[in-house]
């Protein structure tokens, strides 16, 4: 990493997870790194360091400081991106400071964001995806926006949903599984999910470098299932993500020492042709954590 990428960890610190909940360190604080090196060593390599900090550091001034929680990602067949994620546990009451209008007031020196909703709906989070032709356009997609759900009664922990010409379009379903607690159930989810390839191709999902960890969410998109892992401990995380996301492992092996208090969010997206069950491809992995 850049010199300049090289972000101190603060004492003390406050470490939270991609759902915005509090963890312990993993490692005394002093000496480390905090968690946006990563983001910002990210995006030197895609040449948005110099239009995307500035946004970054606006969020963290308007907002405070570990409240914005950011996903990089890579895709098979797709531009790279980052995204913003802002949670309110409070379902969206009114004066919430992370409601899309007022999410699309911080970013208007930078790009226009269309915004169409009544805030009356009660989102827990909405995120913004940026990539190249956003920053070559300044014109940014619709607000992403995830709902609470009851897997009793609708079937669903969660669905996610996007603004989009005066509709919502229905994106996503989430389920999340705590672990251990909840490990049977997350394995019967992952053996009916069928695009996530043969029984062979599975066994990458479930391995304990990766199920060793905080909470599991399985997600059904439109073209693909998803498996995000919640605090992964850096150590535990190098060895699958040198498969998944070479040029990030080698980043968290060598300053593996610097960031051993942290855990992060991994997800990753698969699917398969209806010819070809056996074979999933991954469309997209992403690495999370917060600012």
């Amino acid at each position: 990493m850049h010199a300049d990428d090289l972000l101190p960890q603060p004492t003390p610190a406050r470490l939270r997870d991609y759902v915005l909940e509090d963890y312990a360190p993993r490692a005394p604080l002093e000496g480390r790194l905090h968690a946006a090196s990563l983001l910002k060593h990210f995006l030197r390599q895609q040449n948005w360091l110099e239009e995307i900090w500035p946004m970054v550091e606006r969020i963290r001034t308007k907002l405070g400081q570990e409240e914005t929680v950011w996903g990089i990602k890579k895709r098979l067949l797709g531009p790279p991106s980052v995204e913003f994620y802002w949670y309110n546990h409070n379902r969206n009451t009114t004066g919430n400071p992370k409601s899309v209008h007022q999410i699309a007031e911080l970013f208007a020196p930078f790009m226009k964001i269309p915004v169409e909703l009544d805030e009356r709906l009660p989102y827990l989070m909405c995120s913004l995806e940026v990539d190249a032709e956003v920053l070559a356009t300044r014109q940014a997609p619709p607000f992403r926006l995830y709902l609470a759900g009851q897997r009793a009664t609708e079937g669903y922990d969660g669905i996610a949903m996007r603004l989009d010409s005066g509709r919502m379009s229905y994106e996503n379903s989430y389920w999340f599984y705590p672990q251990p607690a909840q490990r049977e159930l997350l394995l019967q989810r992952i053996r009916s999910a069928w695009r996530l390839g043969g029984s062979t191709q599975r066994k990458n999902w479930i391995q304990a470098e990766l199920m060793d960890c905080h909470c599991i969410c399985f997600a059904m998109k439109v073209a693909t299932d998803a498996l995000y892992y919640s605090r992964v401990p850096t150590a535990s995380l190098v060895g699958p993500l040198l498969k998944l996301w070479p040029e990030q492992a080698e980043i968290l092996e060598k300053y593996g020492r610097q960031l051993d208090h942290l855990c992060w969010d991994l997800g990753v997206d698969l699917g398969c042709g209806p010819d070809s069950l056996e074979a999933s491809t991954i469309q997209k992995v992403g690495l999370y954590g917060v600012v």
